[in-house]
């Protein structure tokens, strides 16, 4: 896998359950459950996580922060969104019509996957770039220039530094829906493949500047660990 060769990190890929059979909140349940599993049991320092995630995977990352944030449980180092789905109520205006010739997402088969992913809930509500971004870890944002989400990227990420969030936001030129997955048949030193040197530079910062508090979150684990 690119992403563990280039960062050197451990990869965690929970297999949760997907609409159209279980729609919202199920996916965001199973993933939760994860991060606890890894909090409780595993004794993972929560400052050594950083959350990933493309499309509406990108999309869950945020849903799953706030679900964190919500049960009172530590927050991840950060958070890495590619192409990240955030606003499901549109699948028609500015870019979504702008780019359809250059991406590959039909218009018609967005709104389908998000009813689907809704349920028998509003598409508002469940769109995780409505979610309470108070307290959020750093953010790395990226989006293609020619893909359909860009316009609903590009302002979540605008909302989310307005509120405190760190954010470092990347629009690659030229570039469409989920770019990194063509790093393969790309040039080294094109975006495809340069999206990995940024991760792996994000990271190595997120876990420098962790390091000191990861010792203190080690030391906890013992002294409690000598108490049972």
């Amino acid at each position: 896998m690119k992403l563990v060769h280039e960062t050197g990190a451990t990869v965690l890929c929970p297999d949760y359950r997907r609409p159209p059979e279980h729609p919202w909140p199920t996916p965001v349940k199973d993933c939760l459950e994860t991060y606890t599993w890894l909090l409780n049991h595993g004794n993972v320092d929560p400052h050594k996580i950083i959350f990933a995630g493309d499309s509406a995977g990108g999309g869950l990352v945020l849903a799953v922060l706030s679900a964190a944030k919500a049960a009172g449980l530590p927050l991840p180092s950060g958070g890495v969104l590619w192409s990240p789905w955030v606003d499901l109520t549109d699948s028609c205006s500015g870019s979504w019509t702008s780019n359809q010739r250059t991406d590959f997402i039909p218009r018609d088969l967005a709104a389908k996957i998000a009813l689907d992913y809704a349920g028998t809930n509003t598409l508002a509500a469940v769109s995780p770039g409505n979610v309470d971004l108070t307290g959020f870890p750093p953010l790395l944002i990226e989006v293609g220039e020619c893909e359909c989400l860009h316009d609903q990227v590009v302002k979540f990420a605008h909302r989310a530094s307005g509120l405190g969030v760190s954010v470092d936001l990347h629009v690659a030129p030229g570039m469409v829906h989920v770019f990194p997955l063509f790093a393969a048949f790309a040039g080294a030193d094109a975006e495809p493949n340069k999206v990995f040197k940024r991760l792996g530079w994000f990271i190595d910062t997120l876990l420098a500047a962790n390091s000191e508090t990861s010792t203190r979150f080690r030391g906890q684990l013992a002294s409690e660990a000598k108490s049972k």
